[in-house]
């Protein structure tokens, strides 16, 4: 007699428009939300991830050689060489980090100064090509 009760009681429920849980519209879309959230987070989070590893192991940056055209060429200077015994992504106690090896860089590009080519140096002492003022 239990499982009749049990049956009718149900049926009733059903044609009042309650239902039970899984057949409940409102709890239905609330999870669906839910996890349409979850995935919209879940795909920013890889796609944040994946331009980390993107711009850790490529570089975008090109580099630009020296046109003569864009700068006055002054009397034969020659040129300052800066050498770095290294660079890494992180200052060490030995090493220059990315961030500090940028702040020398912009303050010299801030002076004034311009970078070359290695056929540039070739070509001024082979051929006596000019070189930038501040090469």
């Amino acid at each position: 007699m239990d499982i009749k009760e049990n049956n009718l009681s149900l049926q009733k429920e059903e044609k009042n428009g309650e239902g039970t849980v899984l057949g409940n519209a409102h709890y239905s879309s609330r999870k669906n939300r839910k996890k349409i959230i979850l995935v919209i987070c879940q795909i920013i989070i890889l796609g944040l991830i994946g331009y980390g590893v993107a711009t850790l192991f490529l570089t975008f940056n090109t580099y630009q050689p020296y046109d003569d055209q864009a700068h006055n060429l002054s009397s034969d200077n020659g040129f300052i060489a800066i050498s770095y015994i290294g660079a890494q992504r992180l200052t060490t106690h030995n090493l220059f980090g990315r961030s500090l090896l940028h702040q020398h860089l912009k303050a010299l590009k801030d002076l004034g100064y311009v970078t070359i080519t290695q056929q540039d140096i070739i070509d001024y002492y082979n051929l006596g090509k000019p070189l930038p003022e501040k090469a």
